[in-house]
């Protein structure tokens, strides 16, 4: 999930390229902020390249 500045958040899924994609392809991710991802099942959060261990 990502946030922008005043709390709203979209739900997205990062690819093998560490691209950011909203699960909705119709919600844009403008003004959202994309470098920090947050967990929806845990507290978690972080960068998508923190993601993997492939740094």
């Amino acid at each position: 999930m990502v946030k922008n500045k005043i709390g709203e958040h979209v739900v997205v899924t990062v690819n093998e390229k560490l691209e950011i994609i909203p699960i909705y392809p119709e919600q844009s991710l403008d003004g959202f902020n994309l470098d920090i991802l947050y967990c929806l099942g845990c507290s978690w959060k972080g960068s998508a390249r923190s993601l993997t261990s492939k740094h």
